[in-house]
Protein backbone atom coordinates (compact mmCIF):
# COMPACT_ATOMS: atom_id res chain seq x y z
CA UNK A 1 0.00 0.00 0.00
CA UNK A 2 1.41 3.39 -0.90
CA UNK A 3 2.45 5.54 2.06
CA UNK A 4 0.09 8.36 1.07
CA UNK A 5 -2.87 5.99 1.53
CA UNK A 6 -1.73 4.99 5.00
CA UNK A 7 -1.05 8.55 6.14
CA UNK A 8 -4.45 8.93 7.81
CA UNK A 9 -6.03 8.07 11.13
CA UNK A 10 -7.64 4.98 9.60
CA UNK A 11 -4.35 3.94 7.99
CA UNK A 12 -2.42 4.26 11.23
CA UNK A 13 -5.10 2.37 13.16
CA UNK A 14 -4.95 -0.39 10.56
CA UNK A 15 -1.16 -0.47 10.75
CA UNK A 16 -1.31 -0.70 14.55
CA UNK A 17 -3.71 -3.64 14.34
CA UNK A 18 -1.53 -5.43 11.79
CA UNK A 19 1.57 -4.93 13.95
CA UNK A 20 -0.29 -6.30 16.98
CA UNK A 21 -1.25 -9.39 14.97
CA UNK A 22 2.36 -9.79 13.86
CA UNK A 23 3.66 -9.38 17.42
CA UNK A 24 1.18 -11.97 18.73
CA UNK A 25 1.75 -14.40 15.87
CA UNK A 26 1.18 -17.53 17.95
CA UNK A 27 -2.34 -16.61 19.03
CA UNK A 28 -3.67 -14.17 16.43
CA UNK A 29 -1.92 -14.72 13.09
CA UNK A 30 -3.77 -17.58 11.34
CA UNK A 31 -4.23 -19.69 14.47
CA UNK A 32 -5.79 -22.63 12.55
CA UNK A 33 -3.11 -22.94 9.85
CA UNK A 34 0.46 -23.13 11.16
CA UNK A 35 2.02 -23.27 7.70
CA UNK A 36 0.25 -20.14 6.48
CA UNK A 37 1.05 -18.41 9.77
CA UNK A 38 4.76 -19.09 9.35
CA UNK A 39 4.69 -18.01 5.68
CA UNK A 40 3.04 -14.69 6.49
CA UNK A 41 5.29 -14.15 9.50
CA UNK A 42 8.44 -14.72 7.43
CA UNK A 43 7.17 -12.33 4.77
CA UNK A 44 6.42 -9.47 7.19
CA UNK A 45 8.83 -10.03 10.10
CA UNK A 46 11.06 -7.22 8.82
CA UNK A 47 8.33 -4.75 9.86
CA UNK A 48 8.06 -6.09 13.40
CA UNK A 49 8.69 -3.60 16.21
CA UNK A 50 8.59 -3.94 20.03
CA UNK A 51 5.14 -4.34 21.58
CA UNK A 52 5.67 -1.26 23.76
CA UNK A 53 6.03 0.93 20.66
CA UNK A 54 3.07 -0.50 18.75
CA UNK A 55 0.47 1.17 20.95
CA UNK A 56 1.93 4.61 20.20
CA UNK A 57 1.71 4.35 16.40
CA UNK A 58 -0.77 6.72 14.84
CA UNK A 59 -1.96 8.41 18.00
CA UNK A 60 -2.96 12.01 17.66
CA UNK A 61 -1.03 14.38 19.94
CA UNK A 62 -3.89 14.72 22.43
CA UNK A 63 -4.39 10.94 22.48
CA UNK A 64 -0.67 10.43 23.10
CA UNK A 65 -0.70 12.95 25.96
CA UNK A 66 -3.75 11.25 27.51
CA UNK A 67 -2.09 7.84 27.19
CA UNK A 68 1.14 9.12 28.75
CA UNK A 69 -0.74 10.76 31.64
CA UNK A 70 -2.69 7.55 32.27
CA UNK A 71 0.53 5.52 32.29
CA UNK A 72 2.20 7.95 34.70
CA UNK A 73 -0.86 7.91 36.98
CA UNK A 74 -0.89 4.10 37.02
CA UNK A 75 2.83 4.00 37.76
CA UNK A 76 2.42 6.51 40.60
CA UNK A 77 -0.47 4.56 42.12
CA UNK A 78 1.55 1.35 42.00
CA UNK A 79 4.55 3.04 43.62
CA UNK A 80 2.56 4.42 46.57
CA UNK A 81 2.73 1.99 49.45
CA UNK A 82 0.54 2.36 52.54
CA UNK A 83 2.35 2.86 55.85
CA UNK A 84 0.51 -0.12 57.25
CA UNK A 85 2.26 -2.46 54.82
CA UNK A 86 5.75 -1.12 55.46
CA UNK A 87 5.25 -1.12 59.25
CA UNK A 88 3.92 -4.68 59.13
CA UNK A 89 6.91 -5.76 57.06
CA UNK A 90 9.33 -4.13 59.52
CA UNK A 91 7.58 -5.80 62.47
CA UNK A 92 7.74 -9.22 60.84
CA UNK A 93 11.44 -8.75 60.05
CA UNK A 94 12.17 -7.64 63.61
CA UNK A 95 10.26 -10.56 65.14
CA UNK A 96 11.91 -13.04 62.77
CA UNK A 97 15.34 -11.68 63.69
CA UNK A 98 14.54 -11.99 67.41
CA UNK A 99 13.40 -15.59 66.95
CA UNK A 100 16.55 -16.32 64.96
CA UNK A 101 18.75 -14.78 67.68
CA UNK A 102 16.86 -16.60 70.43
CA UNK A 103 15.59 -13.42 72.08
CA UNK A 104 12.19 -13.41 73.77
CA UNK A 105 9.29 -11.79 72.03
CA UNK A 106 7.36 -9.56 74.40
CA UNK A 107 3.78 -9.04 73.31
CA UNK A 108 1.75 -6.58 75.32
CA UNK A 109 -1.95 -6.31 74.70
CA UNK A 110 -3.18 -2.81 74.13
CA UNK A 111 -6.31 -1.97 76.02
CA UNK A 112 -9.16 -1.05 73.76
CA UNK A 113 -10.87 2.25 74.26
CA UNK A 114 -14.61 2.09 74.94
Amino acid sequence: TPLKDLNSKFGFDLRRQMLHKLANKDSELWPNDAEKCETIYQKYKQYQIPKEEIDWIGLLPDEAVDKLEAMETDQLEKSIRPWKESLRENLVKTLAQRVKDGQPIDIKLVEQKP
